[in-house]
């Protein structure tokens, strides 16, 4: 999850701006080219892959749980310790959960939002948001894709093809403001609820081993360790080799 360092730099030269260098600022007022936006996204996106395949290094292992819920089984979730209902992502959403030039969050913070904003622009549709009930604003992101989505999925990397009757619940997100409120289990419990209008049995979703909060925000949610999932990445991601193996009940986070 690597992020664009774009931001950062534009930051450290305004300082000298405020130094009395205002006539060398003239271009300040001139208008913008209409493809600056597009170029500095452009620039951004590549800065990442780059800094992804860098930080793999010749060889990188990761593990991770595949957590699968059978919606056919009796669930009843731990509800939120503030009233939520879901619904599906509008376009206004990402600018209420993830505002990008919020120059108050640290700069691992605006890297994993450029991160997740990149997603969520290549997923485009199938994402789901909660909305606390107290304000009516949104406090929690999720992707739901199903089967029919499979070559999106392929393109995305690190997921198996799913099934027919299988959908795939990823890359949740809880602003700073709403954690700690229990949000996560009790949103993907119900938006995981979501596929079986397009037919899906079967939900899955991906967690780090290491990653015990959201494991157990999962298991809270209606989920159980179905598959470990080894990836292997050499030549700084050139060669990406994926091995699963059964889940079982010794799997499950303690």
């Amino acid at each position: 999850m690597e992020r664009s360092m774009g931001d950062k730099v534009l930051q450290s030269e305004q300082p000298g701006l405020e130094m009395g260098q205002k006539q060398n600022a003239s271009w300040h007022n001139q208008p913008s080219s209409p493809h600056l936006p597009k170029t500095q996204e452009w620039l951004r996106k590549h800065r990442r892959r780059l800094a992804s395949r860098l930080a793999m290094g010749l060889i990188s292992s990761q593990s991770r749980y595949a957590l699968r819920r059978d919606l056919e089984l009796q669930f009843a979730p731990r509800p939120a310790k503030i009233p939520i209902t879901v619904r599906p992502l509008c376009a206004d959403d990402l600018d209420l959960l993830m505002p990008q030039d919020d120059l108050s969050r640290s700069f691992d913070e605006q890297q994993e939002i450029a991160w997740r904003r990149s997603f969520a622009n290549t997923v485009g549709s199938g994402g789901y948001v909660a909305i606390d009930g107290r304000d009516g604003r949104p406090c929690y992101v999720q992707w739901l894709l199903g089967a029919s989505q499979n070559d999106l999925i392929r393109r995305l990397g690190g997921f198996p093809r799913l099934d027919e009757d299988t959908a795939l619940l990823e890359n949740a997100y809880t602003p700073p403001s709403h954690r700690g409120l229990g949000i996560m289990s009790a949103a993907m419990a119900l938006i995981a609820e979501r596929a079986a209008a397009f037919g899906a049995r079967y939900v899955l979703t991906f967690v780090g081993t290491d990653n015990v909060p959201s494991l157990k925000g999962c298991q809270r949610a209606g989920f159980e360790v179905h598959l470990v999932q080894r990836r292997l990445r050499m030549g700084y991601g050139l060669i990406d080799v994926r091995l699963y193996r059964k889940g079982g009940v010794s799997d499950a986070p303690k």
